[in-house]
């Protein structure tokens, strides 16, 4: 209990402390001075836009993004969908997201407790944060209460075997867990979720999962 009380306020003291600098540090910052974080998150935002014009959206979708930071993600979200809500463990994060967002209900919560917040999502995304969660198996259960029937969960890791995530990895300092495909399909079928897609992209794993019918 100790140490997960530990990790989490390690985490969000980090993301407090980085909160008015994030979006900067995305956008010029570069992995050891030499290697553009862009390069590594951008494909983030392209997949993100892909996949949701792939979708058949009805704007009436209730829509859920976990980890959602300062927003760089949510403001495309906002561009589909009319009711969405977001929360983040940091509250400065959220101050500068709320600054940017127009739609988005934004709640400082733990996602490792959330279906006690609220039930009923068709999709919840999580973009380059499962990594940090310390039990996975923890947030796909709580994904999977608060999805609705055929629900969906898209979520982003880095690949751990990928060059530029190997660099990321030095980099980081946040207390993280590394992934591959096989791992993140393993952790999706142990929880009950169908496989929808999982590619790579860069050093970015993307997946899709559907909520097992019972």
């Amino acid at each position: 209990m100790g140490s997960t009380l530990s990790h989490k306020s390690r985490i969000r003291k980090i993301f407090d402390n980085n909160s008015q600098r994030y979006d900067e540090i995305l956008e010029k910052g570069k992995f050891f001075r030499i290697f553009p974080i862009k390069w590594f998150v951008g494909p983030e935002e392209q997949f993100l836009e892909e996949y949701l014009e792939e979708l058949e959206i009805d704007k009436s979708m209730e829509i859920l993004e976990l980890c959602v930071g300062t927003g760089r993600m949510t403001r495309i979200l906002e561009e589909y969908f009319d009711i969405i809500y977001g929360v983040d463990i940091s509250e400065k994060m959220l101050g500068i997201a709320r600054n940017k967002l127009k739609k988005t209900k934004l709640i400082c919560y733990d996602a490792e407790n959330i279906s006690n917040k609220r039930l009923g999502f068709d999709i919840v995304f999580c973009f380059a944060s499962f990594n940090y969660f310390q039990k996975p198996s923890r947030i796909l259960e709580e994904v999977r209460k608060i999805l609705r029937k055929d629900g969906i969960l898209v979520l982003t890791v880095p690949n751990k075997y990928h060059p530029l995530a190997l660099i990321y990895n030095l980099w980081d300092k946040l207390p993280t867990k590394r992934y591959d495909k096989s791992q993140i399909r393993k952790l999706a079928i142990g929880n009950d979720f169908l496989i929808e897609k999982i590619e790579l992209r860069r050093g970015i794993i993307f997946a899709v999962f559907k909520k097992k019918k019972k």
